[in-house]
This record gives C-alpha cells, structure tokens and sequence, in this order.
C-alpha cells in the first residue's frame, strides 16, 4: 500500500484542525516506526514531485483498518513529511483523489511530541465503534 504524505509548511490554507476533527476525517489514525526510506524519481506525466518513500511498521492503531506494514511518500515539495528511520510517529493519515496523504498542518508529528494528542486519541477511540480502534500490535522491533 503507499500512502502519500502531502504536508505545507509555508502555509495551511485550512488551517489547523482539532484532534477531534481530523480523528473523524481521517481514514486511519496510527502510530507507525520507519523501518526503511528510499529516493522516489520525479514523474510529470503522474505530477509527482519525486520525493522519499518510507516503509512504516504500525505499532497501535487508534482508527481504521489497515496493513502490518505500508509507504508514506513525502514529495519533494511545500508539501514533504520528512521522517527519519527509526522513529515512531503518531499519523493522521487522508485518503484524497484515490492517494493517502500526512498533512503537516493536522495532528501527525513525532511520537515524542504528541503525549498530549494521544490521550485525547484514547477518548476519541474509546467514544468510536471502529473494531481496529486502540488497537496495540506486539511484534519485533526493527
């Protein structure tokens, strides 16, 4: 599965939305480590940007149902998700015109720095009849 990471960070034309309101937007609320990265070529025809993809390992999932591992491509553009191998993130993770996207304007960030996300996800979750919410995957780290 690749998930696309589109993020802005000049500017959030949306504005920052709240916990609550991109939990119930999005397709799949997760907390994923990367496992690997590698370069992406530009491709005009497709409009992509080139950029880096990034194979995810998702270690609880607090909204959706989705696979054991996927990508997350960050274009090389306003737009890029950077990620670093090795580290958790708690996503927020879009589906737009068929593609799965982060956006750097929502809730998505290291998991270092979303302590206090996280325990508004646990509520959320625990308010929300999904059957994959708050769900914890036990398996070897990378």
């Amino acid at each position: 599965m690749l998930v696309m990471a589109h993020t802005a960070l000049a500017v959030c034309l949306k504005g920052h939305p709240s916990v609550e309101k991109e939990f119930h937007k999005s397709w799949a609320v997760v907390v994923a480590t990367v496992v690997e990265q590698h370069e992406v070529p530009e491709k005009p025809p497709k409009h992509l940007d080139g950029g880096t993809a990034y194979q995810l390992d998702v270690n609880q999932i607090y909204r959706g149902k989705v696979p054991q591992f996927f990508e997350v491509l960050s274009e090389n553009n306003s737009g890029r998700f950077p990620m670093t191998v090795g580290a958790p993130y708690l996503l927020f993770v879009h589906r737009d015109s068929g593609a799965f996207e982060v956006s750097n304007c929502g809730n998505s960030g290291p998991l270092s720095k979303t302590n206090e996300t996280r325990e508004k996800l646990k509520s959320l979750a625990a308010k929300t009849d999904h059957t994959s919410a708050h769900t914890t995957r036990s398996h070897p780290g990378p």
